[in-house]
C-alpha cells in the first residue's frame, strides 16, 4: 500500500525546541482537511505572474518554481508549485514556500502560501 513520510528538520543548531514536531503536526492536521482541486498549471502561472517581485525561476511538466524577493532588503525566497497524482486517478497540489537565507522568515512565507491558495481558489 501507499504510504506518507513527513520529515522535518532545524539546519542549524542542536535543538529546534520542538518547533519541527509542531511543524509536522500542522502539515497533518492540513492533510486531513478537506481535499482542494488543484487548478491547471497555466492558471497557477498566471496567478503568480499577478504577485509583485515574483518571477519565474523554472517549469517543468509537473512542477513550476518562482523566486519572489523581499521588499525591503531583495532576499530571495523560493516558491515551488508541484501536481501530485493521487491514488484514485485524482491529482493534488504542493504549494511550499521557503527563505534562502536567515534564521527566521517571521511567518512571510506562511502568509505568501495563505495569499497564493486564497488567489488559486478565486481564479478557479
Amino acid at each position: 500500500g501507499a504510504g506518507l513520510f513527513l520529515y522535518s528538520r532545524s539546519l542549524f543548531g542542536w535543538s529546534d525546541l520542538g518547533a519541527n514536531r509542531a511543524r509536522v503536526d500542522r502539515w497533518l492536521a492540513a492533510l486531513a482537511s478537506a481535499a482542494w482541486p488543484p487548478p491547471h498549471s497555466a492558471v497557477v502561472a498566471q496567478v503568480a505572474c499577478t504577485f509583485v517581485r515574483t518571477h519565474a525561476l523554472g517549469a517543468w511538466r509537473l512542477q513550476s518554481q518562482w523566486v519572489e524577493r523581499s521588499a525591503l532588503l531583495n532576499y530571495p525566497d523560493i516558491i515551488v508549485a508541484e501536481a501530485v497524482p493521487g491514488p484514485q486517478g485524482g491529482a493534488g497540489l504542493f504549494l511550499y514556500s521557503r527563505s534562502l537565507f536567515g534564521w527566521s522568515d517571521l511567518g512571510v512565507n506562511r502568509a505568501r502560501v495563505d495569499r497564493w491558495l486564497a488567489a488559486l481558489a478565486s481564479a478557479a
